[in-house]
């Protein structure tokens, strides 16, 4: 059979599967639109008004309850906060009053200080973990409770004992865990001051979360059957404390992840819904606690706060779906009579199909939207085979770029025998396409890795998921005289028909890794350097620092990276040494000299450094590098 029978076989086909029942002319001039036909269906109007009313009210009732229940909900929290926050205010202002009233002269006297702390017994009730007072470098002299055993104990790294110290400010400290209590705990400090107002010393007032205190008013509390209230640390994004206990410092979810709660984080004062950090949908209000920084929830789940709309929504979904069957049925009906002609077309294309060719355009029998839509899938028919002829253009044009790619491209069948090989390929490994092309893969894997080879084709053809582009990782391989070599292989799978085939891209990474090698042993040497070594970019922010240079300093790479060389400086080093350095560092040439700096603890060195600045291959600076000599002995 021809080409030409066979296209004028496939048209007989379309028609005759196509063609319309005989009918009067007052018919097809009745039926000719399907916008006519659709007429008949203005009973599924019927139903799209029962669903949308019964939307609207389910929705109208949801919105109404939810603004009632929010507005009621925040004035019950609103009050709770103002409580706690006056709570706050009133033991902020003792420790305050205490601490103000403190001669600076007993901080030299523990004794007298200890003595102090226990006669003021209105003080010691207003905080279930203790009284404590700090020397100016952190450490406690004084505990109302002894036997907790935090005299001695530096308490500088506590953020609010650092605001009173350093910054001279009372301030309410986040939630951690006590040093030796072992609970949950949050402080408030005051600073000390002498007569001239300088900081001398802190007091603190510490609240046990594990033993009563004045917040058991929301551990202890519900609100509603299922609710509760949360205190939470904003700043922190921290629970300080919550009706259910095990919340108590509970860390929430970081920026971003849930826009509703960074909304309260970020100020918000009101009521809004949404899925809570455990995953639960609440109804949430806030109010915050200007003395603390703080804010106080109270959380309400969806399923108890709406349980009577909920029930009133399953109601109207009931009654809406027994209309849409009833209407629904009547409709199919109507409508399997109006496309049968469309459903014949599309068995005859379903049949098309299986000869694996693009079918011929399908014939227009009526002149309505059907008609139309036939059309505009004749304009599908010939944009399909423009894009198969595109898809033959694309293969030749892969086929070119693996020809002359610079890394091996090679293509693997579900057997794991080579099925293609590019000429990058045939220099790196040593074998012609020709000789390659039907061998096993293991031929350019070393002896000992054919194992592990197997099992990895094995994890491939069982992994379906597995990406178009697969991860990168290296590999061995071994050329035709033997020898073997690092190589960094990338394999994606794919399929033609019912076969499976991987492909994969590798380079060879020999240099690479030697001179990845060469760099390590540079590395181990400067970190295991006895003297201080510091790298710092162009604008003197420093980058790096080695293991003797913590050591001599007593900063930490933390405390460092990022800063400025000039923490170390003493004020003791003559301007001009610092300007002889610059001029000959911002001519590229290194200098040498001595430097008096101080170390974190404050004691002073003398230290002989040579800077170095490192250049590019356009003669800039990039980078300088210091050596140091702590010579403070030398000198002596």
């Amino acid at each position: 059979m021809n080409p030409s029978d066979t296209d004028e076989h496939d048209t007989q086909l379309l028609q005759a599967a196509a063609a319309p029942r005989r009918t009067s002319i007052a018919e097809i001039f009745q039926w000719r639109s399907l916008k006519t036909r659709v007429t008949l269906l203005t009973l599924s109007v019927f139903v799209i008004g029962i669903w949308l009313s019964a939307f609207y009210a389910s929705q109208t009732l949801r919105i109404d309850m939810q603004r009632q229940l929010g507005e009621q909900q925040f004035a019950t929290v609103s009050l709770v906060a103002a409580d706690i926050n006056d709570e706050l205010g009133d033991r902020l202002k003792a420790l305050e009053a205490v601490a103000g009233g403190t001669r600076p002269s007993l901080l030299g006297n523990p004794a007298a200080l200890q003595k102090l702390l226990e006669d003021r017994l209105t003080l010691l009730g207003l905080f279930s973990g203790g009284v404590i007072v700090y020397r100016l470098d952190g450490t406690a002299i004084a505990d109302s409770t002894p036997a907790a055993g935090r005299v001695g104990i530096n308490y500088m790294d506590i953020d609010t004992v650092a605001a009173a110290l350093k910054d001279g400010k009372a301030t309410i400290g986040k939630p951690l865990m006590g040093k030796k209590l072992k609970t949950p705990v949050f402080g408030m400090t005051a600073p000390i001051r002498d007569d001239q107002g300088k900081v001398v010393g802190a007091l603190a007032g510490v609240v046990n979360l594990g033993k009563p205190n004045f917040l058991d008013k929301i551990t202890q509390s519900r609100y509603g059957k299922t609710g509760g209230y949360l205190l939470i640390s904003p700043m922190d994004r921290l629970i300080v404390t919550a009706t259910d206990k095990s919340r108590i410092m509970e860390t929430l979810p970081a920026a971003g992840l849930s826009p509703p709660l960074d909304r309260f984080i970020n100020g918000y004062e009101g009521s809004d819904v949404f899925v809570n950090p455990v995953g639960k949908k609440v109804l949430a209000s806030t109010k915050g606690l200007p003395v603390a920084g703080w804010y106080l929830a109270a959380i309400l789940p969806t399923e108890e706060a709406f349980a009577p709309i909920h029930e009133l929504q399953r109601r109207l979904l009931l009654a809406a779906i027994l209309l849409t069957l009833l209407s629904g049925g009547l409709i199919w009906w109507i409508l399997r009579r109006q496309l049968a002609p469309m459903l014949a077309t599309m068995n005859t294309l379903a049949a098309l199909s299986k000869t694996g060719q693009i079918p011929p355009p399908l014939p227009i029998i009526r002149q309505d939207e059907i008609g139309d839509l036939i059309g505009g899938f004749n304009g599908l028919l010939e944009a399909m085979g423009q894009r198969a002829s595109a898809l033959r253009e694309s293969e030749e044009h892969y086929r070119a770029v693996a020809m002359s790619a610079k890394s091996a491209i090679v293509t693997i069948d579900r057997a794991g025998n080579i099925a293609g090989w590019n000429p990058a390929a045939a220099n790196m490994f040593g074998y012609s396409e020709d000789e390659i092309t039907g061998k096993p893969l293991a031929l350019i894997v070393p002896e000992r890795f054919h194992h592990r080879h197997e099992a990895g084709m094995q994890r491939r053809l069982a992994d379906a998921a597995l990406p178009l582009g697969g991860k990168t990782v290296e590999v061995s391989g071994s050329r035709r005289d033997g020898s073997e070599f690092p190589l960094e292989l990338s394999i994606a799978r794919w399929t033609s028909g019912e076969e499976t085939f991987f492909t994969g891209i590798m380079a060879d990474i020999s240099e690479r890794k030697l001179t990845e090698a060469q760099l390590s042993k540079l590395a181990l040497a400067v970190e295991q350097s006895p003297e201080s070594i510091i790298i710092t970019n162009v604008t003197a922010e420093i980058e790096y620092v080695n293991d003797a240079f913590v050591e001599a300093t007593g900063y930490s790479r933390e405390e460092v990276v990022g800063k400025n060389p000039r923490i170390l400086q003493s004020g003791r080093t003559p301007p001009e040494t610092y300007a002889s350095m610059w001029h000959a560092l911002s001519r590229g040439h290194p200098w040498k000299g001595e430097f008096h700096n101080k170390r974190k603890d404050g004691s002073e060195y003398i230290e002989f450094a040579i800077i170095t600045p490192l250049l590019q291959a356009d003669g800039a600076v990039s980078h300088y590098v210091a050596v140091k000599e702590d010579i403070t002995e030398k000198k002596r």
